[in-house]
């Protein structure tokens, strides 16, 4: 049987004033903007993965608001989000088609040492 975590993310109410997930998209994300003047983007940033982990099994739909909000809060006030996320899906993608340019490369070596084999 699987134990429960025992860290506990402490969060409180009132963290981000006037941040209601039932409002629309441009309202919550207007109020980010006000809050990110007040407070340090990070400090928002910080909040809302908190409540995007708590949210993320019981709650997918809410949690995926969380996860937006806070991508979209680091891409307007991070000065290295986008390049970061570049680079990083530029890599992947460069090592997916290497492995899949090895990968044709080894079995075209293994289907010319089969047809010698059967030569023999």
């Amino acid at each position: 049987m699987a134990r429960k975590s025992k860290v506990r993310i402490p969060t409180e109410k009132g963290h981000l004033p006037g941040y209601f997930l039932h409002d629309t998209r441009a309202h919550r994300r207007m109020v980010l903007k006000k809050l990110a003047k007040k407070d340090t983007w990070e400090k928002i940033v910080k909040r809302l993965n908190v409540l995007y982990i708590y949210n993320k099994n019981k709650h997918p739909e809410n949690a995926g608001k969380f996860k937006r909000d806070m991508q979209f809060i680091q891409k307007e006030y991070s000065p290295n989000y986008s390049s970061k996320k570049r680079s990083i899906k530029r890599s992947r993608k460069m090592s997916h088609k290497r492995s899949i340019k090895r990968s044709r490369k080894m079995s075209h070596k293994r289907s010319i040492k089969r047809s010698r084999k059967m030569s023999r």
